[in-house]
């Protein structure tokens, strides 16, 4: 058995771009989506994805034929054999159709109504999808603290990042003039 193979699935030696059209998501026994599937210079090359990424919703709604440029963490050898293609594991996406994925300046602040509850994998409320688009993430503890409903105001502030549907997610670390407490309260 060679030193790679020795390795655990999930180390890497080095960064890599990969470009080329989306061809579709992967998903798990369980529904989720776990990976993509880009067509790279005439051979599929799959991207897998971590199950909390939330890029993986988001990949979604992509429609085959969009070109992705994703940096991975090199390309992953199986211990269980032969793979069907190339199999990476996704370090950051960052282009779709062109358009640059650039994290955006570390504090923005966000304006709108509430017109939907974000939920967490568990079912909890998380956060608040503005009428823009916007994802507010507050964490459940910071929802419930917010008391937020549908239509409610919000202004909100914290860190940005896009998300590959062309809006963003705001980590709120205020909202309507009030800090959001990012831990949960002692019980």
């Amino acid at each position: 058995m060679s030193k790679e193979k020795k390795k655990p699935p999930h180390h890497h030696a080095h960064h890599q771009r990969i470009s080329g059209p989306f061809k579709h998501a992967i998903y798990s026994p369980k529904g989720m989506i776990e990976g993509i599937l880009l067509d790279v210079d005439e051979q599929a090359v799959q991207i897998v994805i971590e199950p909390d990424d939330p890029l993986a919703e988001s990949f979604a709604k992509l429609k085959p034929g969009v070109k992705l440029e994703v940096e991975t963490e090199g390309e992953v050898h199986s211990r269980k054999g032969a793979t069907a293609h190339a199999v990476h594991h996704l370090h950051r996406l960052i282009s779709v159709g062109g358009k640059a994925q650039q994290p955006e300046p570390a504090q923005q602040r966000v304006k709108g109504v509430v017109a939907r509850f974000n939920y967490a994998k568990h079912g909890e409320p998380n956060g608040v999808v503005l009428d823009s688009g916007d994802f507010v993430h507050l964490k459940p503890h910071g929802m419930s603290a917010s008391a937020l409903e549908i239509g409610d105001p919000v202004e909100a502030e914290g860190a940005a990042r896009a998300m590959v549907v062309g809006h963003r997610v705001i980590e709120a670390t205020r909202i309507n003039g009030k800090t959001v407490a990012r831990k949960h309260p002692p019980h």
